[in-house]
């Protein structure tokens, strides 16, 4: 039954809107493969690091970013609410989806360092992208949830992330928050940025959670029909 369901909502969620973002950065590794004939282990493994940290978070952010308006943009949202099942589960698969999404982009750029280096990428080269990776999903799939729009989603990742990537603000608005911190040292505590970005991002999968779940109550006067 789980399997069913997942193929059912794969094949509902998953167009080109989300697979098109997940190669880029195994593309990119390519490019870089170019430059590093020459380059010592220390310095690959920066640049590693560097890649992972700033190129996936948007790459995931960019990939989920219509996860939560599927039905609406295709114009059948009022069927999928109709259907017998608890309020929040929808949320929960377009969650599961986002991490596999999230999964997928991770392994072929594991998989694509690896072939450029010609040995197995060490996880804790690539592992400090994940933290700033799970803030920007989660804030991806809640503001596509609460505009109903990819566009709307897709401008604020864009824009969050270019933000952060430029030098006069590195760091400087979000403080702790600092997506970048793995690459670029801002003077605040690794560890608490880290621990702080994996909160905040779970924080924002439970009100996406809660909040179709409260959206829906609503908009049925507090009972669903059709649902016991």
């Amino acid at each position: 039954m789980f399997i069913k369901r997942l193929r059912y909502e794969l094949r509902v969620a998953c167009g080109l809107t989300s697979l098109l973002p997940l190669p880029a950065l195994a593309g990119f590794a390519l490019l870089e493969w170019l430059m590093w004939h020459d380059s010592s282990p220390d310095s690959i493994s920066a640049y590693v690091t560097r890649d992972f940290t700033l190129l996936l978070p948007l790459i995931v952010g960019l990939s989920v970013a219509h996860l939560m308006s599927v039905e609406k943009e295709e114009g059948f949202d009022e069927l999928r609410h109709s259907y017998a099942e608890p309020l929040y589960q929808q949320a929960l698969w377009r969650t599961l989806i986002a991490l596999l999404l999230t999964g997928a982009a991770f392994g072929l750029g594991w998989a694509a360092y690896s072939l450029v280096i010609r040995a197995p990428v060490p996880l804790q080269w690539i592992l400090p992208s994940l933290p700033p990776t799970l803030y920007l999903m989660g804030l991806s799939l809640l503001i596509n949830h609460l505009s109903g729009s990819y566009w709307a989603a897709a401008g604020v990742i864009l824009g969050y992330w270019f933000l952060e990537l430029q030098s006069q603000t590195r760091g400087k608005l979000t403080g702790d928050l600092f997506l970048f911190n793995a690459v670029w040292d801002n003077g605040r505590d690794g560890r608490w940025n880290t621990i702080l970005l994996c909160l905040i991002g779970c924080l924002f999968l439970v009100i996406n959670i809660l909040l179709e779940e409260r959206r829906m109550l609503r908009s049925y006067g507090g009972s669903r029909p059709g649902y016991e």
